[in-house]
């Protein structure tokens, strides 16, 4: 299972600057083919893989909507992991390096600075003047990338660091310029 980000852009978007824009924010925009959300769609919108890489886990959009016993089970997995490290010899001293560094790894991960890589990206996508709006997805696969999804709404959103963060899976957020 990974989570994948995709993208609803308007058939009247220049897809060539919006294209680059997004490769120079780490992302990509690649027409996706997706006969569920098509149909979801309205006419005229277009679906985009912005995936650059294998997958999207570690995103920092919906993290503060992701299931507690999700977290409840990285803990435990974290507890385990320290148990073992105990029964091989890892001093206290040691150990508690290891949490700390962990903690360093995840409060400057991939999921932090892809909260303002995001907020930049839409950002400068809007203010391009190359398309009325932004729609993302965010969505766990559990099968190919083109498995049957049933969007769970639509929903206007302002852009912060705190919309996206509670970004729901399944509900396709639109983005537009302020103003």
């Amino acid at each position: 299972m990974c989570y994948f980000i995709t993208a609803v852009l308007p058939r009247s978007a220049n897809l060539p600057v919006l294209t680059d824009i997004a490769v120079r924010h780490g992302r990509v925009l690649k027409p996706q083919r997706n006969p569920s959300i098509e149909e979801q769609l309205k006419p005229g919108e277009h679906y985009f893989l912005t995936t650059q890489g294998h997958c999207d886990c570690g995103t920092y959009l919906g993290t503060l909507s992701r299931d507690e016993s999700k977290l409840e089970r990285q803990k435990n997995a974290a507890d385990n992991q320290e148990l073992k490290l105990r029964r091989k010899g890892w001093s206290e001293t040691k150990l508690r390096r290891w949490k700390e560094q962990k903690a360093e790894r995840l409060t400057k991960s991939k999921s932090a600075l892809d909260a303002t890589n995001w907020e930049s990206l839409l950002n400068e996508m809007l203010h391009s003047c190359q398309t009325p709006f932004v729609g993302l997805l965010l969505h766990c696969y559990s099968g190919p990338i083109d498995e049957h999804i049933d969007l769970q709404g639509r929903e206007a959103a302002s852009l912060t660091a705190e919309t996206l963060a509670r970004m729901q899976e399944d509900v396709l957020y639109e983005f537009r310029k302020k103003g």
